[in-house]
């Protein structure tokens, strides 16, 4: 019994199951109803072919799918050949028409509408153009008369001739409907209703869904008026509900995605698409080809890896200390530092303390920064110890660091509150060796809360000096409002922010505010305006703190400016990027010394042609009134910057005027001069810098000359030590004579673990200073981190490791490593993130359900991938956590280059050409191993990965010549590069069809 063809909008998926020669087929499209419906008709006549001297019509036998039929064939005058091809199509058992230029095939084997437009050769499948018949004869009129080739690329055969034989259609497998396909669930046969057994549609697998349920002990409930059905998942408890109708796909009752296929669907015994079974049973579907066997196997990490775990907080109610990292650095000259992790029940810390200055003082010792942070896994955060106002708590003070405590949490509604409140530092305390201590006094405090998308704030600010004699309290807020201007014209952006404070200085109290806004207005798509208002008061201009009582007041200070910039849209004769912009700037500083000043400004730049050279001019004016006079200053100043082919030439021309001094005029001349550049094996490098610049002034002329070289010794002296180099030289040429500077400076680290590292710098200037300092650098790696908190409702947490599965069978075992900076994707989300330096992985807040992660092959280091057919995945629970790691695998490569090999040497020598689209085929020396073959790309680059260890041939086919060449991957050599020189006196054969495909 052959089942009903349904929807046809998924047929699509292999609408063109195998390719021709010319065409690039999509992977899926949607149905073109206007075309179904036209196509629904009895297929009609086709119009007759005319007779003509140039067009020889006779009877052909050719074989359709095993079976003989005669049809008319006719010859254009060349070797090239058109059949009538209704008889083929009557007997593939499907529909046609032929509408203007269009004929219209419905495909009875997978339901796909295909559509040939006679007038330009054009293909369509269900309204898509797929592209065009190569060689394809146009005309304005439909018929059925076609090549073998487009008959082919319409009925999904294979056409092939053979002399003596003729012409040959074959059906391709994969569009072969098989019924009666025998079941087997992890390894034992599983016997279905009758006629509910596993079949093909087209390109479709169709399983049944209750006997492979029961077989893995799954509980599956069927609503036949909502048409869904629902699994309940014994392993992970999971509840996974499918609508028959869309296919959508809903875990714990949140939809997670559309499984496809689903028009193909018997919904009335639920023989559904293998995909929504894998889905809903959470098993791997395969069905080999050629096979009779539909082998279904429950997913493993269902059972170990990927299932959620116990609560969060259950977990760390039990979670004894757990120290997990000490990274450390010593040194004689620089700081010492350490950061110590650990976690505690519900509590996560890291203790840091850094000196001054190293082992070469004593006093160098003393404790530039120790703190203690804490997070808990409920979502606040504390500090004690040192801190710096990273939400701005002390806005309105002079306070940016204490020595106290400090503490941060979101609230419900997504905002931060922030508070702070401890020593505040008043200033530094010289050690020798240019190193200090900071020193604390007085009393400062804070709190600050900040909306959740940070475009508002308000705080509290105070500080009091250590003697008393001063104090300040500030509060205030700002605001951010961003307006998307409609059609390059209106309002887009504006910023607001208040501050009010009452000051005390000595036996004097004030109150003051400051407040400031600023506007940008576009008037048209090429010009905008832009405005700052601002005050500070008094008491905001007092240069006070709480480390001391004294303080000096300059009184308020009032500023107002505003600018307008303009922008050419489109180049002006041969001048381009030509833009102008004007300021102007009123500022008023009051108090016993009241300074006025006006300040007005305006540039030009352009490019002159398209590749320059790049000019501008600016140009200045300021007037000052105050007490005790007044004057005015002039500014000019002229630059040009162009770049040759290698070498960059800048200059500038500036002017200086200032009432009552001397002018100031300088012209300056920098080149940017080739850089010399070189690479050696195993990462080692080498650079060469020049320079030179001119100056010149009344005073005189100036000119320097200069170089910089530096070098890298990469991995050449083994992969634990290396070694870095700099000399630097700049010499000057004046009226006294000429005159060197030199400095040089030579690095180099040794690896004496995998996480301790030796380090030492020496710098002179083969003068006066010369300065040598070493130090050691590493971890100490105790346990795995908790990075993750408690989640909001209906999430949960996914963690893991990314590792080298050193003996590939997916689970991680103890000796084998993380592997670094891989990034992982949450399929069907925007979540992506990168692996830490030991492969582990957090992602806070997943929302309940089952997830698939993609790694990016392009972060993985050469020479290793992710199994072939590997699709981690996992289920999330709210409130747990889920872990998950994912293994990575050595990737055996053979790669090279496919080239014509002139003089039979082997090598690719200057002048050979290198060949694309050519065949090669890797041909394993064990049995039972399917060879692999790829084309060819640009420049004759060919590539094969995931190569098991074994011996091989490589083999390349041109004509009748045939280039094998053995090659040998081993576990401790897992990468050849061999090219491939082909003859250079190959023929290849005629493809008068275009039906030549891989070998």
């Amino acid at each position: 019994m052959v089942p009903p063809m349904l929807k046809r909008s998924t047929a699509l998926s292999l609408a063109l199951v195998w390719a021709t020669a010319g065409l690039t087929l999509p992977a899926s499209a949607e149905a073109d109803e206007g075309v179904a419906k036209a196509l629904a008709e009895a297929a009609k006549p086709s119009p007759q072919a005319p007779d003509s001297a140039a067009i020889i019509t006779e009877f052909a036998t050719v074989v359709v799918d095993g079976e003989a039929i005669e049809l008319r064939a006719r010859g254009l005058g060349t070797d090239k050949v058109e059949f009538d091809a209704a008889p083929i199509f009557e007997q593939m058992r499907s529909k046609f028409e032929a509408r203007g230029s269009i004929l219209g095939y419905w495909r009875f084997q997978d339901g796909a509408v295909m559509g040939l437009d006679f007038a330009d050769g054009k293909l369509r499948a269900n309204g898509v153009v797929l592209g065009k018949i190569p060689n394809f004869p146009t005309r304005e009129a439909a018929d059925t008369w076609l090549s073998p080739n487009a008959i082919s690329v319409l009925t999904g055969t294979k056409a092939k001739f053979e002399a003596g034989t003729g012409w040959t259609f074959t059906l391709d497998e994969r569009l072969k409907p098989k019924f009666d396909l025998d079941l087997w669930v992890n390894g034992a046969p599983v016997t279905a209703e009758p006629g509910l057994e596993a079949r093909t549609v087209g390109p479709v697998l169709l399983v049944p869904l209750k006997p492979i349920a029961a077989a893995l002990g799954h509980k599956l409930v069927e609503d036949q008026v909502a048409g869904t059905v629902t699994l309940t998942r014994v392993h992970d408890s999971a509840v996974i509900s499918l609508e028959l109708s869309t296919g959508l796909v809903s875990v714990n009752g949140v939809p997670s995605g559309v499984t496809p296929n689903i028009a193909f669907a018997e919904k009335s015994g639920l023989v559904l698409p293998f995909s929504a079974v894998e889905t809903l049973t959470g098993t791997h579907i395969k069905l080999a080809p050629g096979a009779s066997r539909v082998e279904i196997t429950l997913d493993d990490r269902l059972s170990s890896l990927a299932l959620p775990g116990d609560r969060i907080l259950d977990t760390a109610a039990t979670t004894p200390f757990t120290a997990e990292r000490l990274d450390w650095q010593i040194s004689d000259r620089g700081p010492l530092k350490a950061d110590f992790y650990s976690h505690f029940r519900g509590y996560n810390a890291v203790a840091t303390i850094e000196t001054a200055g190293g082992f070469d003082t004593a006093a160098g010792l003393a404790p530039r920064w120790m703190s203690v942070d804490v997070a808990s896994i409920n979502g606040w955060r504390g500090t004690i110890g040192d801190y710096s106002g990273n939400f701005r708590e002390f806005t309105g003070t002079s306070t940016g660091r204490v020595r106290g405590v400090a503490y941060r949490t979101r609230m419900s509604n997504g905002a931060v509150l922030a508070i702070a409140a401890g020593l505040p530092v008043t200033g530094a305390k010289p050690l020798d060796n240019g190193a200090s201590s900071p020193e604390f006094g007085g009393f400062s405090a804070g709190a600050r809360v900040i909306a959740a998308d940070d475009r508002k704030e308000a705080g509290l600010a105070m500080d009091v000096s250590a003697d008393g004699a001063s104090a300040r309290l500030v509060a205030g807020g700002r605001q951010t409002f961003e307006v998307s201007a409609k059609d390059d014209k209106g309002l887009e952006s504006a910023y607001i922010s208040a501050d009010a404070g009452v000051f005390k200085a000595g036996d004097e109290t004030s109150f003051d505010v400051r407040a400031r806004a600023e506007t940008r207005y576009r008037l048209s798509p090429n010009t905008s305006l832009a405005a700052v208002a601002a005050h500070d008061g008094a008491g905001f201009q007092t240069e006070t703190s709480s480390n001391s009582s004294a303080s000096a007041t300059s009184g308020s200070r009032s500023v107002l400016s505003g600018s307008a910039d303009w922008q050419a849209l489109k180049p002006i004769g041969s001048i381009h990027n030509l833009a102008g912009g004007l300021r102007a700037s009123l500022s008023h500083t009051g108090g016993p010394n009241a300074v006025t000043a006006m300040t007005e400004q305006a540039a030009l730049s352009a490019r002159i042609g398209a590749q320059g050279p790049d000019i501008s001019l600016d140009g200045a004016f300021s007037q000052t009134d105050s007490v005790q006079g007044s004057g005015a200053s002039r500014n000019f100043a002229a630059r040009l910057w162009h770049k040759f082919d290698r070498l960059g030439v800048s200059a500038a021309y500036t002017h200086n005027q200032t009432d009552g001094a001397p002018d100031d005029r300088r012209f300056v001349v920098n080149t940017t001069l080739p850089v010399w550049q070189r690479s050696f094996d195993k990462g080692a490098s080498a650079s060469l810098a020049p320079s030179a610049s001119y100056v010149w002034s009344p005073a005189g002329n100036d000119v320097r000359l200069g170089a910089a070289l530096s070098a890298d010794s990469g991995q050449m002296l083994g992969e634990r030590l290396k070694l870095t180099g700099q000399f630097t030289s700049l010499t000057r040429a004046d009226a006294t004579g000429k005159g060197a500077d030199v400095f040089a400076n030579a690095g180099a680290s040794y690896r004496l673990g995998k996480l301790v590292q030796l380090q030492a710098v020496y710098s002179t200037d083969f003068a006066e200073r010369s300065d040598l300092s070493i130090g050691l650098r590493g971890s100490v790696v105790f346990n795995e981190p908790r990075r993750h908190t408690a989640t909001a409702e209906g999430a949960g947490v996914l963690k893991g490791r990314v590792f080298l599965d050193q003996n590939r069978d997916g689970v991680r075992q103890s000796d084998e490593p993380g592997m670094t900076s891989v990034r992982i994707s949450v399929m069907s989300t925007a979540l992506s993130l990168r692996a830490d330096g030991q492969g582990h992985y957090t992602i806070q807040n997943l929302p309940s359900g089952l997830y698939t992660l993609t790694i990016d092959r392009r972060t993985l280091p050469l020479g290793f991938l992710i199994a072939e057919g590997e699709a981690p995945r996992a289920t999330i629970g709210e409130g747990r956590v889920t872990t998950l790691d994912i293994p990575v695998i050595a990737s055996g490569q053979v790669r090279g280059a496919v080239f014509s090999d002139a003089n039979t040497n082997g090598a690719v020598d200057p002048g050979e050409t290198r060949l694309e689209g050519e065949w090669v085929k890797l041909v394993p020396e064990e049995e039972g191993v399917d060879p692999m073959s790829i084309q060819s790309a640009a420049f004759g680059q060919y590539g094969f990965e995931n190569v098991l260890p074994g011996r091989y041939r490589l083999e390349v086919k041109r004509g009748r010549e045939l280039v094998s060449v053995p090659v040998e991957l081993t576990e401790e050599a897992l990468f050849v590069e061999q090219n491939l020189g082909l003859p250079e006196t190959q023929d290849a054969p005629h493809d008068t069809m275009g039906l030549l495909a891989a070998p």
